[in-house]
């Protein structure tokens, strides 16, 4: 009895070292990009990076998606409906680890703002037109406009309210613009309410406000 005995803990030393072994062999997941994909109509996310084989779930911004097929360097996942544009993330999960990268939903905006600068990036990822409009206050209720995708924050014009920038997406990449500061009288250290509307598409037949940002006022000095 005590040779079978010392032969089963022999056995499932064995066992556990040969796990052990597979899991320092096998590199966790690692993604290096995911793609942008259009807010209107996402469809399937594409996940590109290495060790991605063996996934087993996915999640774009903490919502479990059907994996459609993945390899060791790609996992597809969705088909995903309409959302809002904006940032979010992507992540996978398996058995030897997990990962995570940033994904946007186009059209997108960033700004900030640089002393009495404002710096703002919108991005359509594809050919079209821009408009960037701002507010100083938002609206109680966010606004759904006929034929535009997405909700507008603020009124679009009034006290308070301009034009940043208006242009045209000669390509697929994002542009980057540099204004000034709208200064308001009594305004000062108020925030500025962003928000760009793009027409992009074929015949620039989709039409899309943007994520809002708010870019910080100035400081207030008593």
């Amino acid at each position: 009895m005590k040779r079978f005995a010392t032969l089963t803990l022999s056995l499932a030393g064995l066992v556990g070292l040969s796990s052990l072994a597979e899991a320092q062999l096998v590199p966790p997941p690692n993604i290096t990009s995911v793609p942008s994909r259009d807010a209107i109509n996402p469809g399937r996310v594409q996940i590109l990076g290495s060790s991605l084989g063996l996934i087993t779930s996915a999640r774009i911004n903490g919502v479990e998606v059907p994996i459609i097929r993945n390899t060791g360097t790609k996992v597809v996942v969705g088909p995903l409906g309409p959302r809002p544009p904006g940032f979010g993330t992507a992540e996978v999960r398996g058995p030897f680890g997990n990962d995570s990268a940033p994904i946007q939903f186009t059209p997108t905006l960033e700004g900030h703002r640089r002393r009495n600068t404002v710096t703002v990036t919108v991005d359509a990822d594809d050919v079209g037109t821009y408009i960037i409009r701002y507010n100083r206050s938002l609206l109680v209720t966010p606004v759904t406009d006929p034929g535009i995708h997405y909700q507008r924050f603020f009124q679009t014009s009034g006290p308070g309210s301009g034009v940043l920038a208006a242009g045209v997406f000669a390509n697929s990449e994002p542009v980057t613009l540099n204004r000034p500061f709208p200064i308001s009288i009594g305004l000062v250290g108020a925030p500025l309410y962003v928000q760009a509307e793009c027409a992009f598409g074929p015949g620039e037949t989709l039409r899309s406000y943007t994520n809002l940002v708010t870019v910080p006022g100035f400081p207030v000095i008593n």
